[in-house]
């Protein structure tokens, strides 16, 4: 199986291309005899491009040399083609992904050894104007610690990352307004909070685990809408994120659905795997693992 390396030399603040130019004397004698890398670009269109052009031949095997931004940029660009009218078919190379991003949380969820078919979430804001995320998604103060983690210098030690933005944003935060209609049309939940998460991975933020119970594969999403309490009371939750989870109970729902949407009644900030934006309205919809064509794995540079 042909394979094929899409660098990032961004990611982790450039610590994934430190990794890369660490390993990549393993894989000299394939890379002179058929296998190549890529770097990948910031714009996204050119990416669109890029992996068009590679999807010509064999897809094979490609291995992403950087985190869940990285993975989340080649997925919304196989997607972008898809919408532009490029039938892919069953052209979607095996997608390889290792740990070499800030966080690399997708890859902890991921099975030690063997790939699998995974699920894919598009997200939609007001109008047309759609993204796709295969790890978390989340509106309110984990929008603000993503986009606050993507401030901070290069040099920062990769275990305050996440941390430090962690602290200091839930100290700024305000609760907010929101409604939630699950499985187009069902259950109504109104009320405040200070964040929700929208799981399909069970990890995000280099390590904390948000879900319990949701698979990659399940055709569903975990939900944790974070009640509006104390700060106080949203700090207590740090320690669950980094031993069991969060769980129901104490200040935190839960539930589990293939498809919602969201009202707020001022403008709010999300985030999907790294990518920020505001938005009014959102809605989110599982594309189950049969129909994404999506096939994911760990890659350890010491299994061949």
């Amino acid at each position: 199986m042909r394979r094929l390396f899409l660098v990032n030399p961004r990611a982790g603040g450039g610590r994934a291309l430190q990794w890369w130019r660490s390993i990549r004397p393993r894989f000299s004698a394939e890379l002179e005899s058929g296998e190549s890398c890529e770097w990948i670009p910031e714009s996204p269109a050119e990416l669109a491009l890029r992996l068009k052009e590679r999807l010509q031949g064999a897809p094979g095997e490609w291995v992403i040399i950087g985190g869940d931004g990285t993975l989340h940029s080649v997925v919304n660009g196989f997607s972008a083609l898809r919408e532009s009218g490029d039938r892919l078919g069953d052209a979607l190379p095996l997608i390889r992904v290792a740990a070499a991003g800030s966080g690399s949380d997708y890859f902890r969820s991921l099975p030690e050894k063997e790939a699998i078919p995974v699920d894919l979430v598009r997200l939609t804001l007001e109008g047309s104007d759609s993204r796709y995320f295969l790890n978390m998604a989340s509106v309110g103060v984990g929008a603000k610690v993503a986009a606050a983690k993507e401030r901070l210098p290069a040099w920062m030690p990769r275990a305050l990352c996440y941390a430090l933005p962690t602290v200091t944003e839930i100290w700024g935060a305000r609760p907010f307004r929101l409604e939630m209609r699950l499985a187009g049309g069902g259950e109504l939940v109104r009320g405040r909070a200070w964040a929700v998460f929208f799981s399909k991975g069970r990890y995000a933020g280099g390590g904390m685990r948000f879900a319990s119970e949701v698979r990659l594969n399940d055709g569903e999403l975990e939900i944790s809408w974070i009640e509006d309490r104390s700060a106080f009371s949203v700090f207590g939750q740090i320690p669950r994120l980094y031993g069991e989870g969060l769980r129901a109970g104490g200040g935190v729902r839960k539930f589990r659905a293939a498809e919602l949407e969201l009202a707020f009644a001022e403008p709010q900030p999300f985030e999907c795997d790294g990518e920020t934006g505001t938005a009014r309205r959102l809605a989110f919809r599982v594309v189950p693992a049969a129909s994404s064509g999506l096939r994911v794995g760990r890659f350890s540079p010491d299994r061949p």
